[in-house]
């Protein structure tokens, strides 16, 4: 899931999609900038949080992910769509 260097979300709306990561049970990668408090180690059985940059075209290749959550930028847009895997925007 990544929503690019621009996006402003509010605490409260960054701590809903966090809880519903949590709360899906599904395996995630999440580049974030800000985390809840104790929430790494809630997910750390089945969630990998990326502060900062991240290779996103080396994370969209990798065989274990099968979508790609995304803001729709012209970059992630790209390497999505050459990852050939399903977006939702």
């Amino acid at each position: 899931m990544c929503f690019g260097s621009m996006s402003l979300f509010s605490v409260e709306q960054l701590s809903e999609m966090a809880l519903g990561l949590e709360a899906s049970r599904h395996p995630f990668v999440w580049v974030m900038q800000w985390i809840p408090k104790g929430y790494e180690e809630r997910i750390k059985d089945v969630g990998m949080l990326i502060k900062g940059w991240a290779p996103q075209l080396v994370i969209l290749n990798h065989d274990a992910v099968v979508g790609f959550v995304t803001h729709c930028g012209w970059n992630s847009s790209l390497e999505g769509i050459s990852s050939g895997l399903p977006m939702v925007t």
